[in-house]
């Protein structure tokens, strides 16, 4: 089946740039044999895209909530040995629904991460009522101020020797230093004086447990935007890195040292959407807030081509929001592609942020020299439970 058959709006993953990027990242770490990858599932949410992976040879992987887990596992034929849920798990409910998953999947070892001696306690009682065990990854607060505990401080080393002491069924691992807001630090210059803070924050924390006489397996963060500073700076030895499978426009802004957007990755994912009004000076696409995420950023509307490759329409329009199922697009010549374009036809929209946009939907297009190869399910999609 052609591109042409597919109907509107839908979500499309170019097959070959996708594949490509995988290669890109992980041809990239073998200049650091000290970091090793454990891809983020949270972006793709779908065991078609791990299992791609693991036929790359990716052996370890991370997921960001329960529900990706539950959804993405039955399907990837055994092949994820090792899931670290990058999240804590608060709460009776959520630690009885891991519990469940660790009994599963036995062959799977399981993490989570940890910033509360209460909390480990809980997990303690859940795992050891089962015999089970989980690692453990303390998550320190290294600059995004969203969960952790403070760099370099007596909490974090009070919570290591909880764990090591008073919780058999907690395998004590290391500490989780990822920065979100990093990934998307525009210059170059100004993502390396971020990452000195982190890597600081960092050094602090591990020189403290050493001196407690506590050992760091694994020191994980790292992600699209930061992954080959982070490897540079020899510290963090996981790269967590989700979005270079798909990219969007707000990775797509981020700059080199030379100051040209960075194109290490390639964008594969697009949003398929049709003309369905036309005036003088505007098109109207079927597309909206139902379709694709917005809040990095408007999208961007491309020509892709049968090879993978893709027309840029940016320069010849002006994108508005147009609600929950439309977008607009705004143009001033009417011999330009985009003027050019009629009620009927269709073009793609490169989404703000990638990860949002596929959970907003229930199955990818999976395409190939313009072809429809297969159509997926995201299984991991929903709202985070």
């Amino acid at each position: 089946m052609k591109l042409e058959s597919v109907d509107t709006p839908s979500l499309l993953v170019e097959k070959s740039s996708v594949e490509k990027n995988i290669r890109t990242l992980l041809d990239a770490l073998k200049a650091y044999p000290h970091m090793t990858l454990r891809p983020h599932m949270k972006v793709h949410k779908s065991s078609y895209f791990v299992q791609m992976q693991a036929k790359k040879g990716v052996t370890k992987w991370c997921c960001q909530k329960l529900c990706e887990a539950e959804g993405i596992l039955p399907n990837t034929d055994d092949c994820v040995k090792d899931l670290l849920i990058t999240n804590e798990i608060i709460g009776s409910i959520k630690i009885n629904r891991l519990i469940a998953l660790v009994e599963t999947y036995s062959d799977t070892r399981f993490g989570v991460l940890i910033d509360d001696i209460e909390n480990c306690n809980a997990l303690e009682k859940a795992l050891a009522e089962k015999e089970l065990t989980v690692y453990v990854l303390a998550e320190v607060n290294v600059g995004q101020n969203r969960c952790g505990v403070e760099p370099g401080s007596e909490d974090l080393v009070a919570l290591a020797k909880h764990v090591e002491n008073n919780t058999p069924h907690l395998q004590w691992r290391g500490i989780q230093c990822y920065h979100g807001k990093l990934q998307h630090v525009r210059t170059l210059e100004d993502r390396l004086k971020v990452m000195n803070v982190v890597s600081n924050k960092v050094t602090m924390s591990t020189n403290l447990l050493e001196k407690n006489g506590i050992q760091c397996e694994l020191i994980s963060g790292g992600g699209t935007g930061t992954f080959d500073i982070e490897a540079e700076a020899g510290l963090h030895n996981e790269c967590q890195a989700g979005s270079f499978m798909f990219m969007d426009v707000d990775y797509g802004k981020n700059l080199d040292a030379d100051g040209n957007f960075i194109s290490t990755f390639k964008n594969s994912l697009f949003v398929h959407t049709m003309v369905m009004s036309k005036s003088k000076d505007h098109l109207v696409l079927d597309a909206g807030l139902k379709a694709l995420s917005i809040d990095s950023g408007l999208p961007s509307p491309v020509l892709l081509h049968s090879d993978g490759t893709f027309t840029q329409l940016i320069e010849q329009c002006k994108v508005e929001n147009g609600g929950d199922e439309h977008t607009i697009l705004w143009f001033n010549d009417q011999n330009s592609t985009v003027g050019q374009l009629q009620i009927g036809d269709t073009i793609q929209l490169i989404p703000g942020h990638c990860d949002p946009t596929v959970n907003m939907h229930s199955t990818i297009v999976v395409i190939e020299n313009g072809h429809v190869v297969e159509e997926v399910n995201v299984e991991g999609r929903g709202v985070g439970k």
